[in-house]
């Protein structure tokens, strides 16, 4: 008998949590898009995404930074 009463008690419980579809999640991001009209990847990567990178990597608190370098944008 106890155990019927924890199953069904504890299926009341599983129903009346609350779970959201896309929770809110604080994620503080910042994109940073350059382009350079008629450079290479590898002319942007060089003279400009890198220069970034080193930037931000100098900034406090800074965790992980990501890039991609292709043809007139980086």
């Amino acid at each position: 008998m106890f155990a019927l009463a924890i199953v069904f008690f504890g299926t009341m419980g599983f129903k009346k949590l609350s779970v959201a579809l896309f929770p809110k999640i604080d994620l503080p991001t910042v994109v940073v898009t350059t382009t350079y009209p008629g450079a290479s990847a590898e002319i942007i990567e060089s003279k400009v995404t890198d220069k970034i990178e080193e930037a931000v990597m100098g900034i406090d608190g800074i965790k992980k930074v990501t890039s991609t370098s292709s043809k007139n944008v980086s």
